[in-house]
């Protein structure tokens, strides 16, 4: 990527949204380039304009010649500062810019005089630019084609030893040689290679890198291309729930929120969790496990919840199928046990009694009580007799699950004769 001044003018191309055509009068594509030019031997940034070289005037006052500003001719006369001490540019190549245009510039807005004599020039958005070969009233002027370089020199100014191409910016060569080899593995499918190579490059420029936010959109498709793939194997096999692994992890680490992969994938993902949930819940309710068809149900839904409404149509009707599913699973738990509150599960942490509870009612709950015989872990009783649970305060949704804690100052292992006594509605 070019730098400093050169640098101020590559800020001001990106801002030139309004030359989109050659369509004015004198307008010509100012292009990057590989032809290098110099002065003295020291190297001097270039772009191609109209078929020549052509340097930044403001650039030519580091390399010993005077830029003189002419208040009545608008332009700048040019001549030799023999008492000048060159202090080069420094830039670098970006290879991957080469041939492409960087804007377009309008012929001799700007004058520019040599010696009294006018040189063409070029102007784009207040930079001027002139062609290497005009100033060879300065000096002499000579191509080198072993070296690609265009030589401006000027007798009496300091030079180099000899002449050295600019470095090459190691981030573009970096991202030249990426784009080169993901292409040679996509083009075999071979995807989760050219996935790797993209993930080395995309920390070894860091995000900070111009080319980051190219390398990761690469990333994204590429990322997208071998998920696809892996899913389609799943599925061919039956496996509904690696192929559901497989889009939510390139859902977490690679996809862009709202993208067309991203999109795409949150619709396989959510189809694939559906599939592999109404498998299992089938055979759960064969069993008569009503929790484990509840639990298996509740848990697709609201990871498929994570992507649905927002994102994909299908996410959402996936997510209210197993909306349906839930509350027939509750109405059929419902029926095999003759009631509308269950508990499922409990444990005891530091003296409190946790216990949680399933409503399989349509209607929500605001209170209930329950009892049980509360033990250690020999089975004694630690209150001799029954002790009631109150909850009476409270909203449990239908068809919803809540963990309820009673501070119980004991140590209790295991609940003995529990039953819930009373239910009460909210509507």
């Amino acid at each position: 990527m070019r730098k400093k001044l050169l640098f101020l003018f590559l800020t001001v191309v990106i801002m030139l949204s309004s030359f989109t055509s050659v369509s004015a009068n004198n307008s010509y594509e100012v292009l990057y380039t590989d032809i290098a030019v110099c002065i003295n031997h020291y190297n001097i940034p270039s772009f191609a304009v109209n078929g020549t070289s052509v340097v930044v005037v403001n650039d030519l006052g580091q390399y010993g010649i005077n830029t003189q500003w002419l208040p009545y001719y608008k332009g700048f006369s040019l001549s030799v500062d023999k008492d000048a001490t060159i202090i080069p540019v420094k830039y670098e190549t970006d290879i991957n810019q080469i041939g492409t245009v960087a804007g377009y510039a309008q012929m001799n807005v700007t004058p520019v005089f040599i010696n009294g004599q006018q040189i063409p020039s070029y102007t784009l958005n207040g930079y001027t630019f002139v062609p290497v070969e005009s100033l060879n009233l300065l000096g002499d002027v000579y191509w080198v084609p072993e070296h690609k370089v265009l030589k401006l020199w000027i007798e009496g100014l300091p030079s180099k030893y000899a002449f050295e191409p600019a470095p090459i910016n190691e981030a573009s060569k970096i991202y030249k040689e990426t784009l080169e080899t993901v292409e040679v593995y996509r083009a075999a499918g071979e995807y989760e290679t050219a996935l790797s190579a993209l993930n080395w490059t995309a920390d070894a420029l860091g995000k900070k890198s111009s080319y980051y936010p190219s390398i990761n959109s690469l990333r994204e498709e590429i990322a997208y291309l071998a998920t696809v793939k892996n899913m389609n194997i799943r599925v061919k096999a039956g496996n509904y729930q690696s192929a559901a692994y497989d889009a939510l992890s390139c859902l977490s680490y690679y996809c862009t929120y709202d993208s067309p992969y991203y999109n795409a994938l949150v619709s396989k993902y959510a189809e694939y969790r559906y599939i592999e949930a109404s498998k299992n819940i089938k055979i759960h309710l064969k069993n008569k496990d009503y929790y484990s068809a509840y639990s298996t149900a509740i848990d697709a839904r609201n990871a498929i919840g994570t992507y649905a409404y927002d994102t994909s149509d299908e996410a959402t009707t996936y997510y209210e199928n197993l909306n349906g599913d839930v509350a027939a699973i509750c109405k059929a738990w419902r029926n095999a046990t003759g009631s509308s509150l269950v508990k499922v599960s409990y444990w005891c942490n530091n003296g409190n009694l946790n216990i949680k509870f399933v409503n399989l009612s349509d209607k929500p709950i605001k209170a209930f009580k329950c009892s049980a015989e509360l033990c250690d872990v020999f089975g004694d009783n630690l209150y001799y007799g029954e002790h009631t649970l109150y909850v009476d305060s409270t909203w449990l949704s239908s068809y919803s699950s809540s963990t309820y804690v009673w501070n119980v100052k004991s140590k209790v292992d295991m609940l003995r004769y529990f039953k819930i006594t009373q239910v009460v509605y909210g509507y």
